[in-house]
């Protein structure tokens, strides 16, 4: 919207000086200058900024892949652990049955606790990144100076006309 808006004002701008001479026309016309200037690099700005965004957004859809990978795997071990533990009462009649079958749910268990702790870590490293990131967008446009600031010359006062 911004460049596009640049752009209208060069081509009506460009059209005044068509039939506008003199210095009233010399100062519109780098005032038109001055203002497009502004506007591009504005526009610029909000480029970066987008960009910026769009790659948080890109980032957090790798990160929402990766936990619904892990919230996946989370419920094939529930399931696996689920079966062991029947296996275990099933084959409980005998000593070696029980204690294979408890050892193969207590693994099971603990793969279910360590895949939970993963899905954690991912998602602490995502807000850690989405923070870092809109940090540093924020940053870069803070420390551009007023780029969304737009210089428009005050108007003009004829004391002739009250």
């Amino acid at each position: 919207f911004t460049t596009d808006m640049a752009d209208a004002v060069d081509a009506y701008s460009g059209l005044l000086d068509d039939v506008w001479d003199g210095n009233a026309a010399q100062a519109a016309h780098l005032t038109f200058i001055s203002i497009t200037t502004s506007m591009r690099k504005a526009a610029d700005m909000l480029d970066i900024a987008a960009k910026g965004y769009d790659d948080v957004a890109q980032g957090l859809y790798g990160v929402a892949k990766d936990v619904g990978n892990l919230v996946q795997t989370l419920i094939d071990l529930l399931i696996a652990a689920g079966i062991s533990a029947a296996a275990t009462a099933a084959g409980s009649w005998t000593l070696i049955g029980a204690a294979i079958g408890t050892a193969a749910t207590y693994y099971g268990i603990t793969k279910i606790v360590s895949t939970i702790q993963k899905i954690l870590a991912v998602l602490e490293s995502a807000v850690t990144f989405v923070d870092t990131f809109t940090d540093v967008v924020l940053g870069a446009l803070g420390s551009a100076g007023d780029w969304h600031s737009i210089d428009i010359p005050d108007a003009f006062h004829n004391n002739l006309v009250h």
